[in-house]
């Protein structure tokens, strides 16, 4: 819920908007999954970076599951469905 105190109303998120923050809340975890993903990979793969380089590749390829678009310079991010 956000208040206005200038105009002294308050400010209720439509369903589209709550819904959209969600998607972006469960965007935002996921990937942060993602990264904690390569951070364990780094633990157990210290000494073999041929396993580390191919379990991140792995990892990584997922990002592709959120929905997000790149052209490599700007991210487009999918509207709530």
């Amino acid at each position: 819920m956000i208040v206005d105190l200038k105009a002294h109303e308050i400010l209720v998120p439509t369903f589209d908007e709550f819904y959209a923050l969600k998607k972006s809340k469960e965007i935002i975890i996921f990937l942060w999954d993602l990264l904690d993903g390569i951070d364990t990979v780094s633990d157990w793969a210290k000494d073999n970076d041929v396993a580390y380089r191919c379990q991140v590749e792995k990892i990584q390829k997922r990002r592709w599951e959120t929905g997000i678009k790149t052209d490599g310079y700007t991210l487009e991010i999918p509207d709530s469905e």
